[in-house]
């Protein structure tokens, strides 16, 4: 996943990039530095499915959905 998450805000906060499945349980968690406003993630571990995407920080929080194929 490539998150482009752009906020003049966070570049001193951590960024917290959760993957929920389809049954609301916390598959995979990363905690990032601000870089330049984009942060991988990669999936290639997950099974095929839908799942959430959670981008937070101390500002607040941002989930989309994605599908694994």
């Amino acid at each position: 996943i490539n998150a482009p998450y752009v906020n003049d805000q966070i570049a001193n906060n951590p960024i917290v990039i959760d993957i929920i499945d389809i049954n609301g349980r916390l598959v995979l968690s990363n905690k990032y530095q601000y870089a330049n406003g984009t942060f991988v993630m990669p999936v290639d571990n997950l099974n095929k499915g839908m799942y959430f995407v959670r981008i937070s920080n101390a500002q607040g929080a941002l989930t989309k959905q994605f599908f694994k194929n």
